[in-house]
């Protein structure tokens, strides 16, 4: 405890613990790594689960099998337990930024890391089905939330860039990341009325995990509007690339053709390039096309 930095102690320690810290730890470090923890073994499991049913199964588009369900039943019962741990950080007041930090689950790359084999496929499948039920279970906590906070933001005599305000927008953008893992309305309108950057490419990027008319239309007027924008443009370029769902390469290649893009420019080429060498489910597709495409980039380059 109290340390002036983090250190990683790899030691068995049971689930119940890790409960107890992270609902009554003062601590806040050890309070939001117990929660990093809890859902660490969580998702580890479901990797487990969903490897025992499929080799590596990848379709160049979805990138991994979306209608999976867990086989193991005592896996509800763990991800019921760790909702129910979670969903005081979303009624508290206490402190947006930290519970915004909690409600984040690990990224799919710290899960990876602590596999035997690096499977994204399976890790991708575990996080969005977790992220899915979260999203099921918390719907109407989670949307009364986001609405709480959108009015705070939306105060007159609020600074838009105070401490107060940007903790607002962290977990607001939370909720909406987790909303849309069921509709894409709000995420939507986020994008439509946003008056802040934050929000607007909050809610670009929930649009661009899924293929959707909303996707395609959100990404057209953001490129009608700030086409003029270097650095905007650097942000569209990489959440595509970045995105989950679609047939990244070939989205890739249509990106290269259009004017914003400038294949001399690091900038652009860390925004396009750069992107798609973290675009994990879609750099490591197993036909190798994702290593030949970065391999041609890095000699051209």
């Amino acid at each position: 405890r109290g340390f002036s930095a983090p250190i990683v102690l790899d030691f068995e320690q049971p689930l119940s613990d890790l409960y107890t810290l992270l609902q009554y730890d003062e601590d806040p470090f050890n309070q939001f790594e117990a929660g990093q923890l809890l859902a660490h073994h969580c998702l580890t499991r479901l990797i487990n689960d969903y490897r025992s049913q499929y080799d590596i199964e990848y379709d160049i588009e979805d990138g991994y099998q979306k209608d999976w369900v867990p086989q193991d039943k005592s896996l509800n019962t763990e991800i019921q337990q760790l909702i129910e741990a979670l969903c005081p950080f979303l009624e508290t007041e206490a402190d947006y930024a930290f519970s915004a930090a909690v409600l984040t689950l690990p990224s799919v790359v710290s899960v990876v890391a602590k596999l035997p084999t690096a499977d994204y496929f399976a890790a991708q499948a575990a996080s969005a089905y977790l992220k899915k039920n979260i999203a099921s279970q918390l719907e109407s906590v989670l949307k009364a939330t986001y609405n709480q906070l959108q009015e705070k933001g939306a105060e007159k005599d609020l600074d838009p860039i105070s401490k107060e305000a940007m903790a607002y927008r962290d977990l607001k953008n939370v909720c909406l990341h987790y909303l849309t893992q069921l509709d894409t309305h709000l995420a939507k309108k986020q994008f439509e009325e946003a008056n802040n950057m934050t929000d607007k490419l909050a809610a670009l990027k929930c649009l661009c995990q899924e293929t959707s008319e909303a996707k395609a239309e959100a990404l057209k007027a953001f490129y009608q509007e700030y086409k003029d924008n270097s650095l905007l443009m650097n942000k569209w370029l990489a959440l595509q690339s970045s995105a989950e769902s679609g047939i990244i390469l070939d989205d890739i290649k249509k990106l290269e053709k259009d004017t914003v893009f400038d294949a001399k420019n690091p900038n652009k080429i860390r925004a396009l390039y750069g992107a798609f060498g973290q675009n994990f489910i879609h750099f490591h597709q197993p036909n190798g096309e994702g290593y030949t495409f970065f391999a041609e980039k890095v000699l051209a380059v």
